[in-house]
């Protein structure tokens, strides 16, 4: 593998040593775009949620060490990643200059958390999704030259954490998601997926519970809660 895009994140709270990490980033990758991201404050236990997959509380210790004020965003490419087996990611090839940095740089911001990085190209992948909308094909045609040290400053809340504005926003979105199809089959949404918790994780269903259908879920598009039913595709 010649390159592998690679994403870095520095949480607010470790802010004050970005530049002495990004110019470390920036002697060893290709830094395509940096960005400045901004979600409301209210929301950012509910999309750290989204993004770690496991339930962070408003107010927990996770969201007080964070911070909840505007995060950096550094995108990449590691020219020469370096793939081993990781076993937090069974049967994936994960990047261990990635993982060493990423350590590293919590180390450097005082032994924390306070420094956030893609581990694989999967991780990149959703990452992206998350806080960009952007696959990471989208990226690579949008930037396509190095970055020119202009940071784009975002303020929006994570993709779809207030739901969809209509049905083509989410079908467009699922676009950009691997081996997951979608139907609207009027009376509900139909949904081919190989992973059903990666999927509602993605598009931010809510899980029903019906005895009559096993993975019904649904979401909110235009303001109007809408059942999904996933099938595996």
């Amino acid at each position: 593998m010649k390159h592998l895009l690679q994403i870095f994140v520095i949480w607010e709270n470790g802010r004050s040593l970005e530049n002495k990490i990004t110019q470390d980033i920036q002697s060893k990758y290709e830094i395509l775009q940096v960005f400045s991201i901004k979600w409301p404050s209210d929301e950012f236990a509910a999309n750290l949620s989204r993004l770690y997959g496991k339930k962070i509380p408003k107010g927990c210790k996770k969201e007080k060490e964070c911070g909840t004020g505007a995060f950096t965003l550094i995108v990449g490419y590691d020219p020469n990643p370096q793939l081993v087996d990781d076993p937090k990611h069974p049967g994936i090839k994960s990047n261990a200059n990635a993982m060493r940095d990423k350590y590293a740089y919590r180390q450097w911001t005082g032994g924390g958390y306070l420094v956030h990085a893609s581990d694989n190209q999967y991780e990149a992948a959703e990452n992206l999704l998350f806080m960009l909308g952007l696959s990471i094909k989208e990226i690579e045609e949008k930037y396509r030259l190095p970055w020119d040290g202009k940071i784009i400053s975002i303020t929006q809340s994570m993709i779809g954490s207030q739901g969809w504005e209509d049905l083509e926003e989410l079908q467009n979105f699922v676009k950009k998601l691997p081996q997951t199809y979608i139907k609207d089959n009027n009376s509900e949404i139909i949904i081919n997926t190989t992973d059903f918790a990666q999927t509602s994780r993605l598009l931010n269903l809510k899980k029903r519970f019906t005895l009559f259908k096993k993975n019904e879920y649904k979401v909110l598009i235009g303001g109007h809660n809408r059942p999904i039913l996933m099938k595996t595709a």
